[in-house]
């Protein structure tokens, strides 16, 4: 019986999405050229010439904000990222990009959180301390997913062609979440989204945050409501309610009006 080779490690994996992408360029560089074009036949390289591997493309880097490396690739590899993650917490990548296992431990040792969302271009990313404008900050929507039960991958794909442009991360800490929505809703007119299946512990921690009003969100068509009753700006989603359930919630947050009833502003905001 015919027996199965050893699965490549992360080494031999990373080397051959490098080759296959320089394989990928070569054909796309040569492929509109007529048979004219073509040069001759070279003869045989040296065999240390022939081993060579090609060197990887170069990734295109946009600094969004400090701490944050934005990488527009849609393969991402250990290659891309090395020499690049000093002082980075945050590596924001584009909606169903590919991380290779070798860059997936590269940012897991360093504790490097990954987000899929709307990548800047260089021409957009603004040159002011590297941060992003009003009206930038507010079209996008943070996401923090503190739950097993929905991927940042599900979501993401789920928001596609959608109006609402989302930035879905993942954390395993709900403090640590908290915090990232009350961060996220300091800028004006701002809004964020935490995700968890432990809605009355997330409530209270981000309510124990200055500036933060959360409203728990279990059912779609109470979110509008119980956001509009205090100008809510952070939901706290359940994602026992499945994927679609809390996209539902979601859309029916950020419908809702913004601003915090006059008689509860002295107390809330």
């Amino acid at each position: 019986m015919q027996e199965f080779q050893d699965i490549p490690d992360s080494a031999t994996l990373e080397r051959i999405v490098r080759e296959v992408l320089a394989a990928l360029g070569a054909e796309a560089g040569g492929s509109d050229g007529t048979a004219q074009d073509r040069a001759p036949a070279q003869a045989p390289a040296s065999p240390k010439a022939a081993s060579a591997v090609p060197a990887a493309p170069q990734a295109r880097i946009v600094s969004s904000r400090e701490g944050e490396l934005a990488i527009p690739e849609r393969v991402v590899t250990a290659t891309l990222l090395e020499d690049r993650l000093q002082g980075i917490r945050r590596l924001l990548v584009r909606p169903g990009a590919i991380l290779t296992p070798a860059a997936r431990d590269l940012l897991r040792q360093r504790r490097i959180v990954v987000t899929y969302g709307p990548v800047p271009t260089p021409g957009s990313a603004t040159r002011q301390g590297g941060a992003e404008t009003g009206a930038e900050a507010a079209d996008v929507l943070p996401i923090v997913l503190v739950t097993r039960r929905i991927s940042v991958a599900q979501l993401s794909g789920l928001f596609r062609g959608e109006a609402l442009r989302i930035a879905p991360e993942e954390m395993d800490c709900m403090v640590r979440a908290s915090q990232r929505a009350a961060e996220a809703v300091r800028r004006p007119g701002r809004r964020a989204v935490v995700v968890t299946s432990l809605t009355a512990a997330g409530v209270c921690l981000a309510n124990r945050l200055g500036g933060v009003r959360a409203v728990a969100g279990r059912r779609p068509n109470e979110v509008a409501l119980d956001a509009a009753a205090v100008g809510a700006n952070v939901l706290v989603a359940d994602a026992r309610q499945g994927v679609f359930q809390v996209k539902r919630m979601i859309l029916e947050f950020v419908r809702s009006p913004r601003r915090c009833p006059e008689a509860f502003a002295p107390h809330l905001s």
